[in-house]
């Protein structure tokens, strides 16, 4: 199965690291579905629900304030400002 890396920084330094098979999120144009090897991406995310899926279950975290997601060579990486 096709999986790409996850680091959620969040605003006080701390890093949490996940191996996860897709990402959903929302932004300003509607939901986002970052899959493995997906076309480079960085933008803000919406305040709301964020799906993780690491190919054995589904996790979901809120978020409330604008994030900043990036990804790049397979690696995402969310700063979490909450």
């Amino acid at each position: 199965m096709n999986s790409f890396k996850l680091k959620l920084i969040l605003i006080d330094g701390q890093e949490i690291d996940k191996e996860v098979v897709s990402l959903t999120c929302k932004t300003k144009l509607g939901e986002l579905t970052i899959l493995p090897n997906h076309q480079s991406f960085i933008g803000i995310i919406e305040p709301g629900e964020i799906i993780i899926d690491n190919g054995q279950k589904k996790e979901k975290i809120f978020i409330n304030q604008q994030s900043i997601l990036e990804f790049n060579n397979n690696q995402a990486k969310l700063l979490y400002l909450f």
